[in-house]
């Protein structure tokens, strides 16, 4: 496999006594990994490892911006609803909505206020 894609998925197996992922590379080919519990506790500790050290390098991949957004209201009850891109919205109250707009106004005013930063 020449690189994977973020695509991964976990299979169940019929007897428990393995755990099966699919890579889907970005060929488009599927690499299975059959792996038995010894095999994947090692994993784990070796991926939670690597994770730890290299957390700094990558927050900004996994944090999320939606390029789209929509807010209204619920139609039977009284709450505020809050959707990024194509998830399922979020059912805030009226209060913690409010609570919601005003602290994005403040991350909003702390963020312009800053430099912007350059790569070198």
């Amino acid at each position: 496999m020449t690189g994977a894609s973020t695509e991964i998925r976990e299979t169940s197996a019929a007897a428990d006594d393995h755990l099966e992922i699919v890579l889907t590379g970005t060929d488009g080919n599927d690499t299975k990994l059959r792996l038995s519990s010894d095999t994947a506790a090692g994993l784990a500790a070796i991926l939670s490892e690597f994770a730890a050290k290299s957390a700094v390098r990558s927050d900004a991949a996994l944090t999320k911006r939606p390029k789209t957004f929509a807010v209204g209201t619920g139609r039977f009850e009284r709450v505020v609803l809050l959707r990024f891109e194509d998830d399922a919205p979020y059912a805030l109250g009226p209060e913690l909505a409010m609570e919601l707009c005003e602290a994005l106004l403040e991350a909003s005013a702390s963020a312009t206020a800053q430099p912007a930063q350059v790569l070198q």
